[in-house]
Parts: structure tokens; sequence; C-alpha cells
């Protein structure tokens, strides 16, 4: 990692500004009058706005996943990537941070969820715009039932619920209409996500149903071109990713909403040509993989030790896709080998196998693969997914092999694979860190299984389908305990991370500094009054299995 430089606050003085933009500003409807019903033409009034603050569309979609390198580090890797058992770490950086569990003034790595989607300047040269920020010009300057305010919204809610799914409570509902913006509770900020992700599908639809050969933002959209079919199996698709999420907290709501999305007349991601990928370049704009730095340009992130457990266990034909082998002299020369983060002498794992993804390769965001798994969980619960849990699990681990380019031999022989299990982690460097094998789940379905085998099964396979998506990784395992992952090899904070699971991480330490008395006001709604309550093993909202 890069030295870290300073990084200014500047939530505060953009309030400023969007409030005082506020009263110039006409008000929105949520209506949707203003669709033209001509399917061969573009409405004139959408043109216009899309050409004017279009531009912020595109802004939010490079900030799904930070692209400046240390930006992803920090919010990313650091955290949900190792969390979630992807990637091992061969860099130990002095002991006291994320690694080890430790947070506050010694480790402010956990300020960077917060900065990527509110904003900051980390180089006053390279201001980083936020996701929050573009979305509150966007919702100012852009009419609620046009394609752009659509859109907006369904970006918002994507890199919002990743930041909400670190922290907790957050400003959301009341952000740049006021000048100092209170917390709002995670429960609060997950039913508004629903409520957003509605408006803009049924804005999206009627639109599509209108003109559906129209492309209003085909200059600045990245992830479709401006399909909008695929926008609206996005906020679908993303409806039915967070339904899932309150299962265990709201599982009627949670029920109603997975249905809603599965069934809608667009419907959900069913298809790799729909994925939601953060795309490396296009005719305006470029994007450049963060990941690469991290393992080719620092040399630091490594396969997880839990990846190398499940993936060697399961003799899985993606491991090639995901990682390289071992390229040294030794036992462990071209195999395909992990480490553990957190370990004070990781200097040694060098020879550790790297993930595969260029800077020139996208990062994917949402895949058909999650989808179908997604919906095989919904079907064990009795749902109506469109399907049986057996055929939709088998759908999940087809559209994933499809996607990383195995053949469909090799993905039907790895589905029918009724004997093979995640194996014991052998440490390349210090034996010291070997651990028993986490599991003995297999791959094929066995219809006879209790429900939660049938989970277990879902949610691990799943799990090797989202990479290199940690916080998702992070956010499974935390909603359902699945899959089984190890822990830092060295916590330093147990007395807040007992288990040795991170739950979360605290807010901050730029607000407890710069917006002391709103930090203050969060702690008494949301922990109880005490600050020592925010803290990484103090559960989320939905964290309620």
């Amino acid at each position: 990692m890069k030295q870290s430089l300073k990084i200014i606050d500047i939530r505060s003085l953009l309030a400023v500004v969007c409030v005082a933009s506020l009263s110039l500003t006409a008000s929105c409807t949520w209506g949707f009058e203003d669709i033209n019903t001509d399917p061969d033409k573009v409405p004139t009034e959408d043109l216009e706005k899309d050409n004017m603050w279009g531009g912020y569309l595109q802004s939010m979609q490079q900030t799904l996943f930070a692209e400046d390198d240390n930006a992803y580090q920090r919010m990313d890797e650091l955290h949900g990537n190792i969390y979630g058992g992807y990637h091992g770490e061969a860099n130990y950086w002095d002991g006291n941070n994320s690694t080890t569990y430790v947070f506050g003034t010694a480790n402010p790595w956990h300020n960077e969820g917060f900065n990527v989607v509110y904003g900051a300047i980390e180089n006053p040269k390279y201001p980083v715009p936020g996701i929050m920020n573009s979305w509150n010009v966007v919702r100012q300057k852009v009419d609620s039932s046009s394609v752009v305010f659509a859109a907006g919204e369904i970006l918002k809610v994507a890199g919002m619920h990743r930041a909400t799914d670190m922290y907790g409570p957050l400003p959301y509902t009341q952000y740049g209409q006021t000048l100092y913006t209170e917390y709002d509770s995670q429960e609060t900020i997950y039913k508004e996500f629903f409520k957003e992700l509605d408006h803009a599908i049924g804005i999206l639809t009627a639109y599509y149903t209108a003109s559906p050969g129209a492309r209003p933002i085909v200059k600045y959209d990245q992830l479709f071109a401006s399909d909008i079919q695929k926008w609206i199996k996005f906020g679908n698709s993303l409806k039915l990713r967070l339904a899932m999420r309150i299962k265990y907290v709201e599982p009627a709501m949670a029920q109603q909403y997975a249905v809603e999305a599965v069934t809608h007349t667009v419907g959900v991601i069913s298809d790799n040509s729909d994925n939601v990928l953060i795309m490396p370049s296009g005719a305006s704009y470029s994007y450049v993989n963060p990941l690469t730095m991290l393992w080719s340009g620092y040399g630091e992130t490594k396969m997880g030790a839990t990846m190398d457990s499940y993936m060697n266990g399961y003799n899985d034909p993606r491991r090639e896709k995901y990682f390289t082998v071992v390229n040294a002299t030794g036992t462990y020369n071209g195999q395909y080998k992990g480490a553990r983060y957190g370990y004070s002498g990781a200097s040694g794992y060098s020879i550790c196998s790297t993930p595969t993804l260029d800077e020139g390769e996208p990062l994917p965001f949402m895949t058909a693969a999650e989808i179908y798994f997604l919906r095989a969980e919904g079907a064990v619960e009795g749902w109506d997914m469109g399907g049986s849990a057996e055929s939709l699990y088998r759908n999940g681990i087809e559209r994933s092999m499809s996607q990383w380019g195995v053949s469909s031999g090799d993905a039907n022989t790895y589905i029918q694979n009724s004997t093979s299990v995640p194996v014991q982690f052998v440490d390349p460097v210090a034996s010291v860190n070997n651990r028993p094998a986490p599991s003995t789940i297999t791959i094929q379905w066995v219809e006879s299984a209790s429900s939660e085998l049938k989970l277990e099964r879902i949610i691990t396979q799943k799990w090797i389908a989202m990479y290199p998506n940690g916080q998702e990784a992070w956010s499974e395992y935390r909603r359902t305990g699945y899959p089984k992952v190890f822990p830092t090899a060295n916590n330093e904070n147990v007395a807040q991370v007992p288990d040795g699971y991170v739950k979360r991480v605290p807010l901050p330490e730029s607000e407890k500094q710069n917006n002391s008395t709103i930090y203050n006001k969060a702690i008494q709604d949301h922990f109880g009054g005490n600050s020592a309550n925010d803290n990484p093993g103090t559960k989320l909202w939905w964290d309620a299995r």
C-alpha cells in the first residue's frame, strides 16, 4: 500500500452548496405523466436532461468500486475481501489494522468506505466526487420521472447498500437537504432502498414499454450502453439481493419483495450478457481495475486460506481463472496455495497464488450466477422463484462456469460431484497457521438433505461464484454463517470481537473529529448512547439469525 495522504472531509462543505441550490431548483413529481408514449422517439426533455446531467451517472458507476487503488484496498480489500474469505495478505502493516481487527485512531483505514460514498479529497488534484454527492446533483436537476433519475436511484442504492452493510447507521434519507445530516438507522435505510427501487423500476418499465428501442443515456452508461431492459433487470436483481439480506429480520417483507422482483414482467438477471460489470474502458471514459495494483504492484494480495480449502478440495476448474499457481522451487510449485491474513510473518507469503484479474478486465458487481443462487435460497423457503431449488442451484453453477470460460462438460462434472469436500489448510510457510477443513459440505444437490444443509450448499457455491466481490461474500457470511471461513491469524481485539469474526466496521474517525455533534447524536440514537457500542462486534440490523 502506498503511503496514505491526508483525507479532507468535504461533506459539510458540499452540503452548504447543495442546500443553497435547493432554493433554485423546481420541485420534482413522482408521476408518469411526462413519459412520452411514442415508441419511435426519445422524449426531447429527457435528452436535454441526459445531456446536461447524465455525466453524474457515469461518476456513480465508476464509484461502485473505487478506481483509486489505495481507496479500493482500504474499502474493499482489507475489509470485505479478507473477512469474506477470498484473500490473504502478504503484509502485516505492524499489526494495528483491520487484518488484526484493530480500529480507531490507530487504524483509520475504515474511514475509506465513508469517503468513497460521500466524497472526499485524498489528493487535491484528484477529487473523489462520491456516490451521494453525484446523486445530490441528479436529484435536484433532473425530473423524478426521467430515465436519468431512475438510473441514478438504482446506482445510489447499489453503492449505499455496500456502505451501510459496512457501517450500519448512515446519513441517508435527508442527505443534501439539511446542512448537517443526521444518521438513519439501517432499518430505515433499507426500507427506503425498497421504495426507491420500486420507483426506479416503475419509471424504467413505463419508459421501456413506450420506447423499447430508445437509448437515452448511451453517452454516459458504461454498464449497459443505455439498454433500459438491462437497467430494469439490474433494479429487480438488486431488490432480490436486498430482500434476501433481510430474510431473518423481516421474513414477510423479504418474501414479498423477492417474489415481486422475480415475477416482474421484465424480471431479474438470468444470463451473463446482463451481468453488472464495472468495465475498464469505453467511448467516453476510462476505468482501471484497482485489484491489479494490489497483487501486481504492491505484491500484497494473495489467494485466501479459505479459498485454498474449498477450491482445492473441490478441484474447482475456476481456480486457474481466479488465481495463479505457485511458481517457486519447492513442495508447492505448480499448486494453488493461499495465505491467512493478520499473521506477523506475512512477508514470507510472497510465493502464494495471486489473483489473475488484470487492469483491463472488468470487476463484477452482480452476475446471473448470484441471482440464481438467491432464487434457489428463496425456493428452499417455498417462495415463488420461478423454478425448483435444485434447478436454480444448478443454473447458478452453470452460469458461473460459463462466465469464467469453463466448458459445459467440466461444469457438469463439477455439479455431479457427490464426494469432494473442502480440505484442511496447510500453510506453506508457518505450520502454526494450519487449520482443519472448515466444512464437509459437498457439491451435488441432495433433495433429501435438511434445509440447513441446502442453505450451506447454496451459499458455499454462491460464495465461490461471486468472486471477487468480497463485500457481498462478507455480508452473506454474516447473514447466514456460510460458508465457514477462517478468521484472522492474530486477533488483537478479542475484547470486542471475541468469536473472531468482524460484524461491522466502526463509524469513521473523521466523523468523530469533523462532525462530532452529529456523530454524538448517532451514538445516542443508534448505539444506546454509549460510544463503546460503536465497535466491530456489534451486529447490524439484518444480522439477526
